[in-house]
């Protein structure tokens, strides 16, 4: 996969996540959310912040990768 493809893979995957973070902070409490906070709190957030990471530090993942 190029490289460029892959940044706006994982872009597009941490837009999504952020926008599902952001309709569950902002729910009215009266609404059940059961299965979808445990979704986002165990696949979710992590996700969210691998993610992130990535898109920060991108050029250094891919030197670490070349070099292995």
């Amino acid at each position: 996969m190029m490289r460029s493809a892959l940044h706006n893979l994982v872009r597009t995957v941490h837009l999504v996540l952020a926008v599902a973070l952001g309709a569950y902070v902002y729910v009215p409490p009266t609404v059940p959310t059961g299965v979808l906070r445990e979704a986002l709190m165990y696949v979710g957030v992590p996700l969210a912040a691998i993610s992130g990471l990535y898109l920060w530090k991108q050029a250094r993942v891919h030197r670490l990768v070349a070099r292995g």
